[in-house]
């Protein structure tokens, strides 16, 4: 099967089975009921496998080939195309001085462009004829696809031994004003199902490097949907952990959080630029983290000496983005969807950061994302001191001040535009509601009370977990007496 019809049978509004939302052909204008959400704090288990450092993270399946020399051909489209193109000549500008600043910063967080695969393959091949060289064109450069071609970016993983990846969507509108009223109803509906309606954020997937059992653990599309308002700080924090979830990759967040601020400071002073549906690549080393198997601690954990050149991050996935005067819509001011996605990643890695090293208690079915793999005798007078102080510890991380004034932080920078409007007519009830809560214009860090929210329903979730759990001691003790 070709990667054309393979694309063409997953298109990116597709919503997996688990998650399907039905539209009757009859009543496309009214909003599809999404399923209703499961309040467990469990996820499916992650699949474990032999490294492969060049495999797609998120995406649509079969768009991608790793080149093997720094470079990756990946299926697009036209209007992605014009993005790289546009961005390419802005790097020229920059060179020539003659950029803003802005959006100077901004580009770097693109991946660089290389052209068509179908005219590299061509160029080769003259070039090849120039030399005397027998050459034959190979059948790829001839584009089966004109409106999907292949095209050569680089392979933004292939620095690194073991490289970890996270693609994460961001913004909770997922579609142009141009959508026809189906993809409008469809997409604020898939938005809803997920964390991307009220958070601006939705895992599109992970692959992670386990320095324990020396193998990648991988979280597809299905764990992102999985997660809740209640469980995505946690799911976050799945990212940086071992199969233990023990947070051994807490060193990559400082400078993670200090990329992404830079392109939030870019972003805000961009007017007319939008980046809708679009998604942020974390990517960061696994192989200085040898072994985490005897960890008890950050401090047992090996780091690299530059931890800087071990992080990366980027913008990807530009089908429906577009730099001021582009787009036919004729956008005007700051991107203020994407701003709130953006805000809200920022705010949970400053939170993930301060969680204690070793996963939340599993107490009855709240926070355990991952079972353990071998589940320690409670009598053992170590592992019991040991689960005390982990407890301990999560007691003071729910109460610490620190992650108390990030959620309260006000964000300095422009007020978004008002997207109640838009929102109420997608039917986004959400959105409508926060906007009520802030006024009509939502500022950038709208994202606050949902993620203010996120936090609230955890302890709530550890609360009665405790509560479920000494109710239990208690009937056992009372059931010994007789």
């Amino acid at each position: 099967m070709s990667s054309s019809t393979v694309l063409a049978n997953n298109p990116p509004w597709k919503t997996p089975a688990k998650r399907a939302v039905t539209l009757p052909s009859s009543a496309l204008s009214a909003p599809p009921v999404p399923p209703p959400r499961s309040a467990s704090l469990t996820h499916e288990e992650p699949t474990h496998e032999e490294p492969k450092p060049d495999e797609q993270v998120g995406g649509h399946g079969g768009g991608i080939v790793f080149m093997g020399d720094g470079r990756l051909a990946k299926r697009s489209e036209l209007r992605e195309m014009a993005f790289y193109e546009n961005t390419e000549r802005f790097r020229i500008l920059r060179t020539k001085g003659a950029l803003q600043p802005e959006l100077a910063q901004f580009i770097d967080f693109v991946p660089h462009y290389y052209g068509s695969l179908a005219e590299n393959l061509k160029a080769q091949h003259e070039q090849k004829l120039k030399r005397g060289e027998h050459s034959e064109l190979p059948p790829e450069a001839h584009e089966a696809d004109p409106e999907h071609p292949m095209i050569l970016m680089e392979d933004l993983c292939f620095p690194f031994k073991k490289p970890c990846v996270a693609d994460i969507k961001l913004g909770p509108k997922l579609y142009e004003d141009s959508a026809t009223t189906y993809k409008k109803t469809y997409m604020t509906a898939y938005a809803a199902a997920t964390t991307a309606d009220q958070l601006g954020v939705l895992v599109s997937g992970y692959k992670i490097w386990d320095p324990s059992t020396k193998s990648y653990a991988k979280y597809p599309k299905k764990y992102g949907y999985s997660l809740t308002v209640n469980t995505w700080p946690l799911g976050l924090r799945t990212l940086f952990s071992d199969s233990r979830n023990k947070l051994v990759f807490r060193h990559t967040i400082p400078p993670l959080i200090a990329r992404l601020k830079r392109l939030q400071n870019a972003v805000q002073h961009m007017q007319g630029h939008r980046m809708i549906s679009s998604s942020i690549l974390i990517i960061f080393d696994g192989a200085p983290v040898t072994e985490s198997h005897h960890a008890k601690s950050d401090a047992d954990v090996p780091k690299p000496a530059d931890v800087e050149k071990t992080v990366d991050l980027r913008v990807i996935d530009f089908n429906h983005s577009y730099y001021e005067g582009t787009s036919k819509a004729g956008y005007t001011g700051i991107d203020d969807n994407y701003l709130y996605g953006l805000e809200t990643l920022i705010r949970t890695l400053e939170v993930v950061y301060r969680m204690p090293f070793d996963g939340p208690p599993a107490t009855g079915k709240g926070f355990r994302l991952r079972r353990r793999t071998t589940e320690p005798k409670a009598e053992d007078p170590e592992v019991v001191a040991a689960a005390k102080r982990n407890e301990e510890a999560w007691t003071a991380w729910w109460a610490d001040p620190a992650v108390v004034s990030i959620m309260h932080r006000k964000t300095e920078g422009k007020e978004g535009k008002d997207i109640a409007t838009q929102a109420a007519a997608a039917g986004s009830a959400a959105a409508v509601a926060a906007a009520g809560a802030v006024g009509t214009a939502i500022h950038v860090s709208g994202a606050v009370p949902a993620m203010q929210g996120a936090v609230e329903s955890m302890r709530k979730w550890w609360k009665v977990d405790k509560e479920k759990e000494a109710a239990a001691a208690g009937a056992a003790a009372e059931e010994g007496k007789h």
